[in-house]
């Protein structure tokens, strides 16, 4: 089952930091610093996409769940530099280059032009049915993360997301 799926836009040390982490302790460096100090002290650096974070993703790349960045959009959820390789947590960063082309990116996304990538999500794939109030729910969730990319672009940060699985 999906996990509620959060964003971090790190600062250049942290950032450095997750980097040098041996990987695989980097789940226990998020969940045990970054998030604590992001909720506490950072709520502006802190996208959260509940569960609505695989739809997302499934809608911007084809339904698939893979971490390739094919384009800005690819790169909004999973897209980036997989972190992580194991199977109970996802880790993917997006270096702050991408970051400006994912802020970019999103601005361009309407609620009429998302509804056809959610809609042709292949729902054996997804695990769930494809209903006009998941698509209301996506589509809520994906509101915060356009000024999230931006704010994080405008700041040159890099953007970091998890979910436990």
């Amino acid at each position: 089952m999906t996990q509620r799926g959060v964003h971090f836009a790190l600062r250049a040390e942290e950032e450095r930091r997750l980097l040098a982490c041996p990987v695989e302790e980097r789940p226990s460096l998020i969940s045990d610093d970054i998030e604590e100090t992001y909720f506490e002290e950072a709520e502006d650096w802190t996208c959260e996409t509940d569960m609505a974070w695989e739809a997302i993703h499934r809608a911007f790349n084809w339904g698939d769940l893979d971490y390739e960045y094919r384009s800005p959009l690819h790169g909004v959820i999973l897209g980036g530099e997989r972190l992580y390789f194991g199977d109970d947590y996802i880790i993917s960063l997006k270096h702050s280059e991408r970051v400006r082309e994912i802020a970019a990116a999103l601005k361009t996304v309407s609620k009429e032009g998302f509804r056809p990538l959610y809609f042709g999500i292949d729902p054996v794939k997804y695990g769930f049915p494809l209903t006009e109030e998941d698509f209301e729910y996506s589509w809520g969730w994906l509101q915060d993360l356009g000024p999230f990319y931006l704010r994080a672009a405008e700041a040159g940060r890099s953007v970091v997301f998890t979910t436990d699985q």
